[in-house]
């Protein structure tokens, strides 16, 4: 896992969006990294308007859009200057397409780290990465994503909450994730959720002597509540252990599934007062 040097943050200016887009340049002037903004033009809205007159439409649509970057990235700006040690590094980008597989696009053309982006949007623009076909575009992204919710504010991260089904390798990527998310170096704390006829792959007495064989920076604990609701136990948990992140790993169609298939725990999870972290892959510390 490389370290989150390029964040893209797709927005539609809505005050959602704007508070990915401060969280993103807050964490990006502790890490070190530069922030590109992502805003999509819907071609469908070009059309709607007058068909014959579609290509006029869509370059002065783009022209609006651009306007409304450049003021939303002036207004995103002021409110944090003082509180930022660096200088900004920003880029803005206006394409014409649909949001969800323009942003793919983009993150995985241009090689971005980590995308940050707010639960909702202005016309439904997040509902559609949580709606039907949401879990496939999370699931497919290029990098990590990091899903900030309404009124999350950046503080710094002293300590992880991962979520993990104990299986495969998920649970080992704690310290090319917390070298990822340098120079802070937070601890982990695991949390699994015990289920009825669970069987798992690891134990938490492996995970321990696999950290302590590697005489990692940051400390970890661990918890293995019993529930029946997956979702509701992670955010008791990591609400109890004051988690600043809730992290997931989605090597596949599992835990990941398990939460965002199901419409109830999928919307504590998207509800969840803390950013949720979801992992691309589960690599090797």
């Amino acid at each position: 896992m490389q370290t989150f040097k390029k964040i893209l943050v797709p927005v539609d200016f809505s005050e959602i969006a704007a508070n990915a887009f401060i969280y993103a340049l807050r964490m990006a002037d502790k890490i070190g990294a530069e922030v590109q903004l992502l805003h999509c033009v819907h071609p469908g809205m070009a059309i709607a308007e007058v068909p014959a007159y579609a290509s006029d439409i869509t370059g002065k649509l783009l022209d609006v859009g651009r306007e409304s970057m450049t003021s939303f990235v002036k207004r995103g700006v002021a409110s944090v200057s003082e509180d930022l040690a660096h200088e900004p590094k920003i880029k803005e980008l206006v394409e014409i397409g649909e949001a969800v597989s323009t942003t793919k696009f983009v993150a995985e053309d241009d090689d971005f780290d980590l995308v940050v982006m707010g639960t909702r949007g202005a016309f439904g623009t997040w509902a559609e990465l949580f709606g039907s076909h949401a879990s496939g575009t999370l699931v497919n992204a290029p990098c990590p994503v990091l899903v900030v919710p309404e009124g999350a504010r950046f503080d710094g991260i002293e300590k992880l909450c991962f979520a993990t089904d104990l299986e495969g390798v998920d649970a080992l990527v704690g310290p090319s994730l917390v070298a990822s998310l340098a120079p802070m170096s937070p601890d982990i704390h695991f949390v699994h959720v015990r289920e009825k006829n669970n069987l798992t792959t690891l134990d938490f007495a492996t995970l321990k002597s696999f950290y302590a064989e590697r005489e990692v920076p940051f400390k970890i604990t661990v918890s293995e509540p019993s529930a029946s609701g997956v979702a509701d136990a992670i955010l008791e948990e990591a609400i109890k252990n004051n988690a600043d992140i809730i992290v997931m790993s989605r090597p596949g169609y599992s835990f990941f599934d398990t939460i965002f298939h199901k419409s109830r725990t999928r919307e504590v999870a998207l509800h969840s007062p803390l950013p949720l972290l979801v992992l691309n892959e589960a690599p090797l510390g």
